[in-house]
This record gives structure tokens, C-alpha cells and sequence, in this order.
């Protein structure tokens, strides 16, 4: 043990602030070992990107949309003109004489496509009364006339009965006329029959 006297007083005092002074000051230690344990986390596999092979689905372009299918447009049915040679004639006031087979559409000019399945008559007016589409026929010979149905034409359709009665026709809408009738289309008069046998028409 150390022995102060007066004369080493400043001495002690001094010793005493070294020793105070080192038990207060916190020792640095090595920090602690971070590495992680190949044992403890999951290692991640290399990353490898994906190129895709010629020839291959993600290689080809995107596919086209389908083709649009072509206009697919329903046809109304027509009866076909097979009755054993029974057939409806039109006698028109110019002496020409035309055998309807099926649906046929009347009228002063005839269209550039006509429709599927239909047939057209052009009728020849000087004085421009009938329509370019007048009127429609579809008939029906073994039962000795024809449905008529008035296209919205600008002067009408009319029936003259064996009577003489004349019979407006509703427009759009179909009525039955017997062959022995006469139609008024504007000012013309068609006249309707039935024949038999294999008929030509005249012009």
C-alpha cells in the first residue's frame, strides 16, 4: 500500500482522477460476427433470364383476329314453280304475255343485283305511274292465284274482281288474288290466268 505524505497531497489527488476515470470509461469490444449462416437462410438461385427459342409460342406474333365470315343473309323461301305444269300467266296491255315462276317483283326499272331466288318484270310505262318497284308476287298455281303484296309504291295496287269490283291492296301487306283477276298497277292493267302445259314467254 501506497504511503501520501503532505509533500505527494496533489500527487494522490491525481492518481485518484486516473483510477475514477478508467473504471467509467466503457471498453471497446469487436462488434459481433453478422455473417449470416448458410445453414440458417435460405440462399437465393441466380437469377437467369428467359429468351424465348425461334419457333416458339411467346416467339410468334400475335394471331390475326379470325377472317369476318361473309354476309350470310337468310333468303325468304319461295315455293318452286313444280305444280305439273300448271302456272300463273300476266297479260300485260301491249299484247306480251309473261309466266311467273316464283317470287317475282314488278315494276318500271329492274335493279342491278337483284335479290337471291327472286325474279323481276319490267313493265313499260310512258306515262311513269308505276314504281320502280311496284309490287310483288308469289304464287301459287295449283291453288289458282297468287299473293300480292303492294310495295309502298307511290299510286298503289288494286284488284279488279270477276265482278268488276275494284279492291284497294293495303301497302306491305300480302293479299290473295285469284287468277281471274286483274291488276291495277298505276294506270296499267295485268291481267292474270292460269295456263297449263310448258309455256314461253312472250315479248
Amino acid at each position: 500500500m501506497a504511503i501520501f505524505g503532505p509533500d505527494n497531497i496533489s500527487g494522490l489527488a491525481s492518481e485518484l482522477q486516473r483510477e475514477n476515470r478508467a473504471s467509467h470509461q466503457p471498453s471497446l469490444a469487436a462488434p459481433p460476427d453478422v455473417t449470416p449462416d448458410s445453414h440458417d437462410s435460405p440462399q437465393l438461385a441466380p437469377y437467369i433470364p428467359i429468351v424465348a427459342m425461334p419457333g416458339s409460342e411467346s416467339s410468334r406474333p400475335c394471331a390475326e383476329s379470325a377472317p369476318r365470315e361473309a354476309e350470310d343473309r337468310t333468303v325468304l323461301r319461295t315455293i318452286p314453280d313444280t305444280d305439273n305444269g300448271v302456272h300463273i300467266e300476266l297479260a300485260f296491255p301491249d299484247g306480251r304475255r309473261t309466266v311467273v315462276h316464283g317470287r317475282t317483283v314488278i315494276g318500271r326499272t329492274t335493279p342491278v343485283q337483284p335479290d337471291v331466288g327472286t325474279s323481276h318484270i319490267q313493265v313499260i310505262d310512258p306515262t311513269r305511274t308505276i314504281s320502280k318497284m311496284h309490287l310483288v308476287l308469289d304464287p301459287l298455281p295449283t291453288h289458282g292465284g297468287t299473293w300480292v303484296t303492294d310495295l309502298a309504291s307511290t299510286n298503289g295496287t288494286s284488284i279488279i274482281d270477276s265482278n268488276g269490283q275494284i279492291i284497294a291492296l293495303t301497302p306491305m301487306s300480302g293479299h290473295w288474288v285469284d287468277a281471274t283477276s286483274t291488276l291495277l298497277v298505276g294506270d296499267v292493267d295485268i291481267r292474270l290466268t292460269v295456263t297449263h302445259g310448258n309455256l314461253e314467254c312472250s315479248t
